[in-house]
Order: C-alpha cells, then sequence, then structure tokens
C-alpha cells in the first residue's frame, strides 16, 4: 500500500503530503487479522542526518554550536517494532492515503497526521507516553514551556535532550551575544519525565529528547522531537548553573549507591533563607563528596559551605549560600566495596534556588573536606558517640558542653577546639578536657566567644605504636559564650583511664593568695604531691576510700604553673606530671582573653 513517511530526513512542520514523504508499505492477512509492517524499515537505518537548517546551540547543558555536516550512511541490521506493529503507534509515522489501511477505529486526517508529535520507535519500545504536548509544533506562551513524559513504574531510565535554534531565526544576531545553554531543566519524578525550558530570546527552536535504558546498555537512543515557536523571549529567563548529569534530582544512580532521599525528592529546591539541611537514608557503606557551585562561584571558593556526616544509616548535610540565586548540588559518590578507583562519579545534581543569602555568610570551616562525624578509624576503634549522636550540634546556653564516647578498645585521645571566624581558623587551646574511664571516654568543651567551633578528635590504640589520627568532628554553632569561660588545667599522657580530680574544681581557675584543698585519685601511684615553683613541694596524704587530699597555697604571683605529680614507680625521685594549673589574678575572662589574644597565645591556623 502506499501513503506517506515521516522519514529520517522528515522535520516537524515540513510538509509530509509531498512526493519527498511518499513512500510505501505491507499490510499481512494472519488468521484472519489484518496487520502492517515496513519490511524496509525492519531490515535498515539511516544515520548522520544533515541538520539543514538548524544549528545545536545547547547539547544536554554544553554549548554545541558549530556541528559539521555529518556524512549519511545506511545501517542495515533488523529492527523488528516496524514488523506487526500496532496500528495506534504505526500511525505516528506511516499515513495510507486509503484510510482503511489505518485498521484504527476512528481514523485521522491527514492535517491530524501532520501535527501528531514527532515519536520513533524506542518511544513505543520504552513504553513512554505523552502526558503534556501532543502536537509536533508547540508554542511558549510567555517564552516558557514544559513537555512532560510518562514513564513505566520500576524502569532504570536516564534521559539526555538536544536543543536547536533555526538558522533563519530574526533574532540571531541577537541570541549569538548570549549564551544559549543551561536554560533546560529537566528530572524524574513521579514516573513522570519533566523537561523546561525558560527561552532568553524569540524565534524558533527544535528539542530533541533520548532515552537511555540502562538495564539494557549505556547507548541514548531519540524518542522524540518537538519544534517550539517562541514569540516572546522569558523576561528574566534563567541560565541554571552547570550539571555535569543529564538530568536534575534523585535518580537510579542514587539508589545503586545505597542512597534514598528523605527530604528532598525533587530536582529543584526554593529557598526563603539562604541555607538548608538534607538528608538521605543510606543502607550500605558509601564514600560521598558533595560539592556546590554557581554561575558566580567555583566549586573550590564554595567548598566550605557545605559540611555532611552520616548517623545511624542516615546521610545528612547542611548547607549555607552566601549569595541569593541559583546553586548546583553535585554528590559524588561510590559503594565502599566498589572503591578500586580513585574517581567519584556524580551519582544526583540538585538545582537549589535563594531569594536570600545566608545570616552568615562566612563558610562553616575554612580547611579540611566538609565531612563530620565518624570515619573509618573510628569504626576501627569500635567506637560510638553517646552523647551527641549528630555530628552538627548547637550549644547549650551556659556555653559548655559535653561529649561522650564508648571506647571498648583501650585507646588514647587528643581534642582540638577550633574557632572558625573571618575567614579564619584559631585553635582554642585549653578549652576542652577530656575524662577517661574504663570503657568509655567524655570531652568537656568551652566556648568563649559566639560563632562556629570546630571540635576534633584524634585517636589511635594503646596498645599500638603510630601517630594519632582523626577519628571524629564535630561543628558545634555557639549562640551564647561561656560566662566568666577559663581554660581547663593542662593535661599529661601520664592522667589516663581512673585518673579523678574532686578538689578543686577542674573548670574552676586558681587565684592568687588562695589555699587550695587537693583531693585526687591516681590508681597504682606511690606518692602524689603538688609542687609549687615558689613554695615547692605539697605532698597529698591517701585516705582510706584512695583518695589523696593536701592544701596548697598558690602563692602572691600570678602567672605561676602549679603541677600534679605522682610517683609510680618504687624509685624515689621518679615523678611524672599528670596535670598543670595556671594562677591567675582576679580580672574579668573577657579581659584576660583579650590579652591572651594579643600575646599571640591562640593561634592561627596556618
Amino acid at each position: 500500500m502506499e501513503g506517506y513517511v515521516k522519514h529520517a530526513d522528515y522535520q516537524p512542520g515540513d510538509n509530509v503530503a509531498s512526493a519527498k514523504f511518499e513512500g510505501s508499505w505491507t499490510a499481512i492477512l494472519i488468521n484472519g487479522s489484518w496487520y502492517l509492517a515496513d519490511v524496509h524499515w525492519c531490515s535498515k537505518s539511516v544515520t548522520g542526518v544533515d541538520p539543514g537548517d538548524w544549528e545545536l546551540v545547547d547539547d544536554n547543558g554544553k554549548a554545541a554550536r558549530d556541528v559539521s555536516k555529518p556524512k549519511t550512511k545506511v545501517i542495515y541490521q533488523y529492527d523488528e517494532f516496524y514488523f506487526l506493529t500496532n496500528p495506534e503507534q504505526f500511525i505516528y509515522s506511516h499515513f495510507p492515503k486509503e484510510t482503511k489501511w489505518q485498521l484504527l477505529a476512528r481514523p485521522v486526517s491527514l492535517e491530524e497526521f501532520t501535527q501528531m508529535a514527532k515519536l520513533e520507535a524506542r518511544f513505543f519500545e520504552y513504553k513512554l507516553c505523552l502526558k503534556s504536548h501532543y502536537r509536533c509544533i508547540e508554542t511558549a506562551p510567555e517564552g516558557a514551556i514544559e513537555i512532560e513524559l510518562d514513564i513505566p513504574p520500576d524502569s532504570v531510565y536516564k534521559f539526555m535532550y538536544r536543543l536547536w535554534i533555526s538558522k533563519r531565526n530574526k533574532n540571531e544576531s541577537t541570541y549569538k551575544d548570549k549564551k544559549l545553554k543551561q536554560y533546560v531543566f529537566m528530572e524524574v519524578y513521579d514516573g513522570i519525565l519533566s523537561c523546561k525550558i525558560e527561552f532568553p530570546v524569540s524565534g524558533k527552536f527544535k528539542l530533541e529528547l533520548f532515552c537511555n535504558d540502562s538495564a539494557v546498555s549505556d547507548s541514548y537512543f531519540l524518542v522524540c522531537t518537538y519544534v517550539i515557536n517562541v514569540a516572546k523571549a522569558k523576561k528574566n529567563a534563567r541560565a541554571y548553573p552547570e550539571n555535569s548529569r543529564p538530568q536534575w534530582g534523585p535518580s537510579h544512580d542514587l539508589e545503586a549507591v545505597g542512597l534514598k532521599p528523605i527530604s528532598n525528592k525533587r530536582g529543584m529546591v526554593r529557598l526563603e533563607k539562604g541555607e538548608m539541611e538534607m538528608s538521605f537514608s543510606a543502607e550500605k557503606d558509601v564514600r560521598i563528596l558533595p560539592k556546590l557551585h554557581s554561575n558566580n562561584k567555583t566549586a573550590d571558593s564554595m567548598k566550605g559551605f557545605v559540611v555532611y556526616w552520616f548517623v545511624d544509616k542516615k546521610f545528612t548535610m547542611n548547607m549555607k549560600f552566601p549569595e541569593a540565586g541559583d546553586y548546583a548540588l553535585n554528590l559524588y559518590a561510590k559503594k565502599k566495596e566498589n572503591d578500586e578507583s580513585d574517581g567519584l562519579p556524580n551519582v544526583c545534581s540538585y538545582l537549589i534556588s535563594t531569594e536570600k543569602h545566608a545570616v552568615d555568610t562566612s563558610p562553616f570551616f575554612i580547611s579540611g573536606s566538609g565531612q563530620l562525624g565518624a570515619n573509618d578509624d573510628f569504626d576501627l576503634l569500635r567506637m560510638k558517640a553517646v552523647s551527641q549522636p549528630s555530628a552538627y550540634v548547637v550549644a547549650p546556653d551556659n556555653g559548655q558542653m559535653d561529649f561522650s564516647f564508648k571506647t571498648p578498645i583501650p585507646c588514647e585521645l587528643l581534642a582540638k577546639l577550633i574557632l572558625c571566624r573571618d575567614s579564619e581558623e584559631q585553635f582554642m587551646d585549653g578549652f576542652t578536657l577530656i575524662a577517661k574511664k574504663i570503657n568509655r571516654a567524655t570531652v568537656t568543651a568551652r566556648f568563649p566567644e559566639k560563632g562556629s567551633y570546630k571540635l576534633e578528635m584524634y585517636g589511635k590504640e594503646k596498645s599500638k605504636d603510630g601517630a594519632f589520627q582523626v577519628v571524629f568532628v564535630y561543628l558545634i554553632d555557639v549562640n551564647q559564650p561561656m560566662s566568666d569561660c577559663y581554660q581547663f588545667p593542662k593535661t599529661y599522657s601520664c592522667w589516663t583511664d581512673g585518673c579523678e580530680l574532686s578538689q578543686p574544681d577542674i573548670g574552676s581557675p586558681l587565684f592568687i593568695y588562695k589555699t587550695i584543698p587537693f583531693a585526687v585519685k591516681v590508681p597504682e601511684a606511690h606518692d602524689v604531691a603538688v609542687v609549687h615553683p615558689t613554695t615547692g613541694w605539697t605532698r597529698l596524704k591517701k585516705d582510706r576510700k584512695q583518695m589523696w587530699r593536701g592544701d596548697v597555697s598558690t602563692g602572691s604571683e600570678a602567672g605561676k604553673v602549679i603541677q600534679l605529680c605522682a610517683r609510680f614507680a618504687k624509685e624515689p625521685d621518679s615523678y611524672s606530671t599528670l596535670l598543670e594549673f595556671e594562677v591567675r589574678q582576679r580580672t574579668s575572662f573577657i579581659r584576660l582573653y583579650r590579652l591572651a589574644q594579643k600575646d599571640g597565645l591562640f593561634h592561627k591556623v596556618v
């Protein structure tokens, strides 16, 4: 039978009722029923079709204006789709001159055939369905359009697009002064492919949508084509940040590494304020690296504006944005069991649009990757965060906070407190204290100033040699600093499990002209003494409760260092320092703290 076919040279809007598009195909009678087949299309296909009057401007978010004229090739291969094809699908490409050979309950007219969306064989093979636009030529009211396709449930499809502009466009001189890329926002959600376009210039455009069934292959195939007439450009059209992925939002790649979105299941996130938290369930051990960037800011410059951590099979990120506008969040991830190479693939991208910048536009941190919480070394020590399982916390109003850990393997721990302020980091020496007991350790931190702090925990197994490694990192927001915040006494390595200072209060300063009662437990000590550089040695006496007690004079000079020492060996002169206290003048702490800063006692991180 004869009719008109939308073959490889067909472009939406062409006059299909012309000799150029005439063709023939076959009707087959099988067991009393008629079927349709195109034996030519079954056996061969054409590639390298001349784009003609179209110029490629956006190749899936990348500029691609110069496309050399391709070489047309005929590829001989079997395509089962065009053999005994469903008439409801066959009519999208083949229009018989005799209406009865449409084999449809309601035949379509030639005009309808001309206007029908240009759908390829893969469109039907992938069981896609048109949801929003049914004609091959559409308009974009007010310079914007959203095209939607229905996707079958449980499919593992990925999509790409190409956007072309007509070379005959009257505004060609105008659009070449603008980058006509990254104006397409494509995402998959709830079984729908959504493709939104904002056109910065008027003109005639062509949109091609490609689909990949990742369960079968890595190849993308053209599934449908639209021509879009834009009479008026979109006012303030948005050029989205560059996205290295074919589409925005959660995807099958994200699920493949064991992550599922909890808080944000769509590709676009709108914020009124310039900060947010985002979370995912994490059923598998995953290595993740999140990166932020915008059209104005690189990923390197945004490095300190996102922090992330794992707790109880949940992955959480906290982000803040120094400027209003659009940002791309890219998640690079891989299962640890597959981590044979150094690279992490991009498994998910979000577009985050914020109307305002963050209240605090300084970064969370200056150095480091942004990963908070436990790491692999923490797990090797079998430690567990007890009192503060979340790695991003807010300090109480008293300006002091405890961080407790279970330590089933005997280990040595160090704590480093860092104040992050004005794009600088300062070590806060003396504002942390580690109290150790069997199978447990508690770090007490004090915060002399308002701001953001990092608490870095270092550890190593006690029975093994080697350097201390970072095992856990907290980020702490302090809204109310501690009043009269003094430094803790300096601790030494012999102040270990079982040591306990009952008097004086380990967090209280020692002032001049005072007699201070000392009461301390030191397991396995033969002798305990307090040493003052001026008044000399004060030996403590052990009571029935194994507590070493005695009264110590602080003397008349501020700045002197008092040491608490113990003798563990039988040799009479073999003493080890446990704690060190500095004798202070009665002055407001803030003044002392400012003087200490001036004298360089708190060092900036280089």
